[in-house]
């Protein structure tokens, strides 16, 4: 709602403005101004005084727009000004809001409006600065004064709506809403009033009374082509797309070249899902544009997101042809590319879009999926140091950056770039616990161990970090009973959970008790019946329970799940284990 009802400075200037000499205009003397003072409200400024002469000069600098200099002159004059001059305070207000001064106008207005407190234009003034100050409750009490002491007089709408954004912005809709009744109770036939109510009821989601208070609005308005294309939009987030269309077409009937309605036409059509229609209505506006450069662009995306791949590339050559350096368009024609499956055009593509770019971390970020899809790690990682390079402190970056060395079996690399993202993030548990993994996976038991214990220390409700390590324990066979530990507060978290129940199966394994490890192992695969290792650890318990023939036919499976295993040697220990069960059945027939 806050978008919608924006109070502005510039109401501030209307209250005293005067035809003043254009800038740049030649000054050969003060006669001009000399006649300007002898207009009634330049008649406080004695013409021999010294007040006079100060205001000239500051009239001078003010029709030249320079405000500060003006400003220094006005306050000159100010000084030795013994009765008020309404001009000259219009004057100083102007020139310390033009320059800033916010404060010093304020202080203005107010003893100008001690000595006339009904005063609405000098009101209205200090509402205004108290505004933009962000003193909002003090706007807001001082706008309902104007409408309380001037009841009976005549008040502009724009008070009333003034008053309303404000409550809007402090997401008082019910205030707000009331302030708009009141203006409607006391002019029924205000366009404004029906306009700004119908937008209050839609950021209240009160939909059927906003659709009332727009048609009001509109009956009201007449052509007011900016409130029908509101109600437009008002009507396309309803979906209701006919009724917006059919609003479109009448101000296009209206004026063939009306291109808001048009482009407005073209969105709803895409929101129809009509990418042909929404294209030929667009054609149709490029052709009578000056410069239709944009409608173009969209044209191009449109295709692009219907997978038009050639038609996109067309577009968007044709786009550059006129605008090389325009980096969205190269970002564009990569995606395109891409599209076609030819990646070698879509990295040139990106290649072309500089650092300084706004679209260039994106154009990175496509990059790296790209080199990612095709397993071009060192370029993705190459790509990942650029990235970080420009912004060094995201560490979501340095995460990705060791995920990537992983990739390249470069596990201390990616202990580094771990150890980044930790400096940025030290109590991060998951950045914790993925340098837990890479020192495991690098041989570093002990320093492994020692971070998945500070991980459990600082959240000990972290069921990975517990798994992890009651499961690492158990592969050493060690610290067994610690293991069974770790593992049970796993379960008790998710008590469902495939791997867990697999960890507790190993350690029952490690301790000889294979009937429990079968057991979980039985739960396990209900729930993951996929997994190469957890296959193989069944095969393994039948194997040691003489259970050759059943062992046998989980070790088959488990072969059929290797390539999809992150266990780099389970496929060696599968082959051992399948051989010599092989043995164990031949000796048994």
């Amino acid at each position: 709602m806050k978008n919608i009802l924006i109070c502005s400075l510039c109401l501030i200037f209307f209250a005293s403005c005067h035809n003043l000499r254009p800038k740049g205009e030649t000054v050969d003397g003060l006669a001009q101004d000399e006649q300007l003072l002898k207009q009634d409200e330049f008649a406080a400024i004695e013409p021999s005084s010294n007040a006079h002469y100060y205001f000239l000069r500051g009239e001078i600098y003010y029709a030249d727009a320079n405000f500060t200099e003006a400003l220094r002159w006005y306050e000159k004059a100010s000084a030795l000004q013994q009765e008020e001059s309404p001009a000259l305070r219009s004057r100083l207000v102007q020139c310390y809001v033009r320059t800033g001064q916010l404060e010093n106008a304020l202080n203005i207005v107010e003893q100008a409006s001690q000595k006339s407190p009904k005063d609405i234009p000098l009101m209205q003034l200090k509402a205004e600065i108290l505004s933009a100050l962000q003193r909002p409750q003090e706007a807001i009490n001082t706008y309902q004064k104007i409408i309380d002491v001037n009841a009976k007089e005549d008040v502009s709408e724009e008070i009333y709506v003034l008053l309303a954004s404000l409550y809007a912005q402090a997401n008082k809709l019910d205030q707000g809403q009331a302030v708009l009744t009141e203006l409607i109770k006391k002019n029924p036939k205000s366009a404004a009033g029906y306009y700004y109510s119908a937008k209050f009821f839609e950021a209240g989601r009160s939909v059927q009374q906003a659709d009332r208070a727009y048609r009001k609005a509109l009956e009201l308005a007449g052509d007011n082509e900016a409130m029908q294309l509101d109600y437009v939009r008002f009507l396309a987030a309803q979906k209701r797309y006919r009724e917006a269309v059919k609003i479109c077409d009448k101000l296009i009937a209206k004026n063939a070249d009306n291109v808001a309605a048009k482009k407005v036409k073209a969105q709803i059509l895409l929101a129809e899902k009509k990418p042909v229609e929404a294209i030929k209505e667009l054609e149709e506006l490029g052709a009578q544009e000056d410069n239709p450069a944009e409608t173009r662009m969209k044209i191009a995306l449109i295709k692009l997101d219907s997978q038009d791949y050639d038609g996109a590339i067309v577009d968007l050559k044709l786009l550059l042809a006129k605008a090389p350096d325009i980096a969205a368009l190269h970002y564009y024609l990569a995606l395109a590319y891409a599209g076609q499956k030819h990646n070698d055009l879509a990295m040139q593509e990106l290649d072309k879009i500089p650092v300084n770019a706004e679209i260039y971390g994106q154009a990175k970020l496509y990059q790296l999926y790209l080199h990612e899809q095709n397993k071009n790690y060192l370029q993705a990682k190459q790509v990942l140091e650029q990235l970080i390079a420009q912004k060094p402190d995201n560490s979501k970056l340095w995460v990705h950056k060791a995920a990537i060395e992983k990739e390249l079996k470069d596990i201390p690399a990616a202990i580094n770039s771990i150890r980044k993202a930790l400096e940025l993030e030290p109590t991060n548990d998951s950045l914790l616990f993925s340098l837990a993994i890479y020192l495991d996976q690098n041989g570093q038991d002990a320093e492994s161990w020692q971070m998945l214990e500070k991980i459990i220390s600082i959240n000990s409700k972290n069921a990975s970090a517990l798994n992890y390590l009651g499961y690492s324990f158990a592969e050493q066979g060690v610290h067994l009973d610690r293991a069974m530990e770790l593992i049970n507060a796993a379960l008790k978290i998710e008590p469902n959970n495939g791997y867990y129940l697999d960890s507790r199966a190993w350690v029952y394994y490690k301790q000889g008790l294979y009937v429990q490890a079968e057991a979980d192992l039985k739960r396990a695969l209900t729930t993951v019946n996929d997994d190469a290792v957890i296959l193989e650890h069944m095969a393994v318990i039948l194997q040691q329970q003489k259970k050759y023939a059943e062992a046998k036919t989980y070790v088959d499976k488990a072969a059929a799940h290797v390539a999809s295993s992150e266990d780099e040697n389970v496929g060696q220990r599968i082959k051992a284990l399948s051989e010599k069960l092989e043995k164990e059945l031949k000796g048994t027939r």
